[in-house]
């Protein structure tokens, strides 16, 4: 029997963070991972940020930072960072503090249209599976490790399907 990861996951923000942590969670094959909810070693630590207002932004920075200290001195193995904040600041984040290790933009419900911001705007699927090809070009470019999550084959060039993993959503 493979070990599991013990994984723990700080969610930050608003309501809609939190149900995006709980699909992501519910996503996760249940043999290969243990959720840890108290400050013991963990191999990964998953950071759903907030970027709304400048309090949340700041809060989502010092959460960062403190998790990045964590795993200078051991006890955290890799730190992964995702939400609004990351999807706005994503060069920045990279750019300011290297020891996270990935910053993930969610991609878009599959629902045949997606929610691009809070304001409930939608847009075609197509165009979102556009502006991830984008996304996913500028940040291979800067070195940076791409999955696109929630996108079928079909709505993506195939020159992108090797970064296409299985959705997150149920």
């Amino acid at each position: 029997m493979k070990s599991q990861k013990r994984l723990r996951v700080i969610t930050l923000g608003c309501s809609k963070n939190t149900v995006d942590t709980e699909h992501l969670l519910a996503s996760l094959p249940a043999d290969d991972f243990v959720i840890v909810e108290d400050d013991s070693p963990v191999d990964c630590l998953l950071i759903n940020t907030c970027g709304f207002i400048g309090d949340a932004k700041e809060e989502s920075i010092s959460v960062i930072l403190e998790s990045v200290e964590r795993k200078k001195e051991g006890g955290v193995g890799e730190v992964v960072v995702f939400g609004c904040l990351s999807q706005r600041y994503m060069h920045e984040l990279k750019e300011e503090i290297p020891e996270v290790d990935y910053v993930s933009i969610m991609a878009m419900e599959m629902t045949g249209s997606a929610r691009v911001n809070s304001n409930k705007v939608w847009i075609p699927y197509k165009d979102a599976a556009l502006a991830a090809e984008k996304a996913a070009l500028i940040l291979m470019e800067k070195g940076i490790d791409v999955k696109l999550y929630n996108f079928p084959l079909c709505a993506v060039k195939k020159e992108f399907w090797t970064l296409c993993e299985r959705s997150i959503s149920r």
